[in-house]
């Protein structure tokens, strides 16, 4: 059972506001590239990780595709 004493409220003030725009555009970006780099990296990632990552890069191109944007 939970009271009100169980928690203290603090209020802190604002310095500075920080405001982060992303688009489903950056981010299918960032997926395809973060896979890229991963599977031409130095060590090889084992087999099943490399499939992962093609079925990743393949989901952003789709998506891509049905929303009518670029090539990834």
């Amino acid at each position: 059972m939970s009271t009100s004493d169980d928690y203290e409220l603090i209020e802190v003030p604002v310095s500075r506001k920080i405001e982060v725009n992303l688009t489903l555009d950056d981010l299918l970006n960032a997926v395809a590239q973060q896979a890229n780099a991963i599977s031409s990296g130095a060590t090889q990632p084992p087999p099943q990780v490399v499939d992962r990552l093609r079925q990743l890069g393949q989901l952003a191109h789709e998506i891509r595709g049905q929303l009518g944007g670029g090539s990834v």
